[in-house]
């Protein structure tokens, strides 16, 4: 019987699947495989995985899927929940490191509670101080985000999950399809998750910053709010949630507006352009969201706005008495 199954969705990261793989294959135990879906990269992986697994003596706990055509990134998360053999699937980003101990981690954590649907373990993002068991009452706005957002550091129990595969898809464009199925397991199925203090995951951010934008995948992130299963207290939770991760800061208008006019035209330019226009595109569509919300988080990012402000002063400043203390000195070497 297969207890966890480790799922890695994958696309065109050749060398950072080969540091995630090479940390993690060696971790395959009695009860544990391994799933890498891949996206249709244009490099072939199929060749590395089998390598590394045949120079661990693993080759049968690994399975390689390769797609078609690309599917697009959350339709490939989603997959990884439909092929999956374990009783519990951990999803892994193929470019984060997993600690040298995480899987032996997971196994002591997963346990015969039926109720329970998932586990959220600690990460350099979020790093939980003491175990917790939560319900639905329990899941406040500050919970989901940036806790649950990070794909890395959940483990799910397929049983509970996948009924809510439906939803996911439906959802997909929210960028979070893994945090749609924990909703659902919590919201509809009145099930419970855990936090853990164990550590099993680090992010290293983006390998292709260049092409990839979190702030695009934030603003996704309020298409969850369209979820049919939420009830409306679960709604304005999730909605105070998504706003404080969503809401631009005043501090990153301005340096998109400032990159729109003094950028060259090109990748940085035109990715300023996009979210200058969609802060308020989805401006207008949290106009639902009660204006205590929004207030709140007008106040917030007013306030991260004052420090870099002010460190920009001084700057200005000291430039501006460096320029007058030479001109002066200048003036002093001609006299």
């Amino acid at each position: 019987m297969i207890k966890l199954t480790i799922a890695i969705p994958t696309f065109d990261r050749y060398e950072a699947l080969e540091y995630t793989l090479k940390i993690i294959i060696p971790q395959l135990v009695d009860g544990v495989e391994l799933v890498v879906l891949d996206n249709a990269s244009p490099r072939a992986v199929e060749g590395l995985v089998h390598d590394l697994a045949k120079q661990h003596g693993v080759a049968h706990r690994v399975r390689f899927l390769r797609n078609s055509y690309n599917i697009g990134g959350n339709a490939n998360i989603i997959r990884c929940f439909e092929v999956a053999q374990g009783a519990w699937m951990w999803l892994l980003g193929d470019d984060d490191e997993p600690a040298c101990d995480s899987v032996g981690l997971i196994l002591n954590e997963i346990v015969c509670d039926s109720q329970l649907a998932y586990i959220n373990f600690s990460s350099n993002i979020k790093k939980h101080s003491a175990e917790a068991i939560l319900d639905l009452s329990d899941l406040a706005e500050d919970v989901l985000f940036p806790t649950y957002s990070f794909m890395s550091t959940g483990v799910y129990r397929l049983s509970a999950v996948r009924s809510g595969l439906i939803y996911a898809y439906d959802l997909a464009y929210a960028s979070a399809p893994h945090l749609v199925l924990m909703l659902y397991s919590v919201y509809l199925l009145n099930m419970k998750t855990r936090l853990s203090p164990s550590y099993i995951v680090s992010s290293k951010g983006s390998s292709d910053a260049q092409s990839y934008s979190y702030q695009r995948v934030k603003l996704r992130f309020s298409t969850l709010m369209e979820a049919p299963f939420l009830s409306k207290e679960g709604r304005l939770r999730l909605a105070k949630g998504v706003l404080m991760a969503t809401f631009p800061s005043v501090k990153n208008v301005i340096v998109d507006a400032l990159m729109i006019g003094i950028s060259p035209a090109g990748r940085t330019q035109s990715q300023a352009r996009y979210h200058f226009v969609e802060y308020f595109n989805r401006a207008r569509m949290l106009r639902s969201i009660p204006l205590r919300i929004r207030m709140v988080a007008v106040v917030m990012n007013l306030i991260s706005f004052v420090r870099p402000l002010s460190n920009i002063l001084c700057f200005v400043l000291e430039r501006i008495k460096k320029k007058r203390l030479f001109a002066v000195r200048d003036v002093s070497n001609r006299i």
